[in-house]
């Protein structure tokens, strides 16, 4: 992983408007408008992302508790996570 603490402050503080909804971030962690970090490809499988700077991002709380992956074909993804 490439991410130290400075850079998600950093991230924290430049972004100001969610890549899901185009609407306007809140400065605050809480549901529904709070800013939360979201893997843009997921760890999880089958999409095996990474957590590293070009893959993080904060979206709003909701946005991203209710992100459905739609927009993600893992057929394009890596078969195997290298750790």
């Amino acid at each position: 992983s490439d991410i130290i603490a400075t850079y998600l402050i950093e991230l924290w503080n430049k972004t100001k408007i969610c890549e899901i909804c185009n609407k306007k971030m809140e400065n605050h962690t809480q549901y529904p408008f709070g800013k939360h970090l979201d893997h843009k490809i997921p760890l999880k499988s089958p999409f095996l992302g990474s957590h590293t700077k070009d893959n993080i991002r904060y979206i709003h709380a909701i946005c991203n508790l209710n992100r459905d992956y739609s927009e993600l074909n893992p057929k394009n993804f890596p078969k195997n996570r290298s750790t």
